[in-house]
């Protein structure tokens, strides 16, 4: 049964703890490298602003927020500031970033110009953790959204609770304490508290992305399909899948020393070395490209990667080579 609040009477005493719990786990955090909350004002940041702010009260942390304007729509300018108003009221510093997206966007496109703002103001901060308001609700939306454009084992185990921010950037780590959060129940500890948030009166339009069209469509179908909380159940897929994930990558990792041909590896151990050289050469690893690799490495001993760089099996070992007919490619080489 939940605590009550002794002020309200709302359930928010859990959640808040819950909170405070995840943030505590994600840890070792520093003091001389500031976490920077990624913030658009709505229920689920505001709520780990004060998460935040409450785990951060303990630790003399500094409170450093961002909000990305992506300039794609009209009005996007005046609810960044308003946004930024909501946090500055909370206690924390707060910078609104230019994403300088192009009208019409799509949704990949607006995530890439949104981190990459974020990194750059990452880096101006040296700040050591990005933080992300994503709970489970969103967690459960991802994995249906990989599943609808063709995922593998890696998609199916969810969003990680942290990770690098980019190749470019390893020093900082993106941080996801709300992942065992619901939605409503967010909304509710908010109300309880008495706190206001803004909504983005894009979310209600399902046209406006792939995301709103499953949670407003889509979804509400599925929870009568559904013989329980789908939600739920969906989560255990995704405990799962992230359970299988790293014993595999455990396995492949160990295999690396253990000096047995590449040919001679089960399938998957084989698949897990080869997207994990094209995440170092800063390339999508889809189960499709992955497999292609695969077999053509098999059948010559070599398979190019983009205009630079090559997989070889010199030795029966796979590392990565240079292309002895580089061609241009706007792409990065490794780090």
């Amino acid at each position: 049964m939940k605590s009550q609040n002794k002020e309200t009477g709302g359930p928010e005493v859990d959640l808040w703890a819950q909170a405070g719990a995840g943030l505590e786990a994600l840890g070792p955090w520093s003091q001389r490298r500031p976490a920077l909350l990624a913030a658009s004002g709505g229920a689920d940041s505001t709520f780990l602003a004060l998460a935040f702010r409450d785990f951060a009260a303990a630790k003399d942390f500094a409170l450093e927020a961002a909000v990305v304007d992506h300039g794609h729509r009209p009005g996007s300018g005046e609810e960044a500031q308003a946004a930024a108003a909501l946090l500055r009221d909370l206690g924390y510093r707060v910078e609104v970033l230019a994403a300088g997206a192009p009208p019409g966007a799509n949704e990949d496109v607006l995530r890439r110009h949104r981190y990459a703002a974020l990194r750059q103001y990452g880096c101006h901060l040296d700040a050591g953790a990005l933080l992300f308001a994503h709970h489970a609700d969103d967690q459960v939306e991802t994995l249906l959204l990989r599943l609808l454009r063709g995922t593998g084992l890696r998609g199916l185990a969810g969003m990680p609770s942290r990770r690098p921010l980019h190749p470019s950037t390893p020093e900082i780590e993106i941080r996801r304490p709300l992942l065992a959060l619901r939605r409503q129940a967010i909304r509710e500890a908010l109300r309880a508290r008495g706190q206001r948030w803004i909504s983005d009166p894009s979310n209600r339009d399902p046209e406006a992305a792939a995301r709103n069209r499953l949670r407003l469509q889509l979804w509400p179908l599925w929870q009568q399909l559904a013989s329980g909380d789908p939600v739920a159940a969906l989560l255990r897929l995704i405990q799962e899948a992230e359970a299988c994930q790293q014993g595999m990558t455990e396995l492949a990792e160990a295999g690396r020393r253990w000096q047995r041909p590449f040919s001679d590896w089960p399938v998957f151990v084989r698949r897990q070395w080869i997207a994990a050289e094209l995440r170092a050469l800063q390339e999508r690893p889809s189960p499709v490209r992955v497999a292609e690799l695969e077999a053509a490495l098999l059948r010559r001993g070599s398979a190019a990667v983009n205009g630079r760089w090559r997989l070889s099996l010199k030795g029966g070992f796979l590392s990565i080579q240079p292309r002895a007919d580089p061609q241009e490619d706007s792409r990065k080489a490794p780090n």
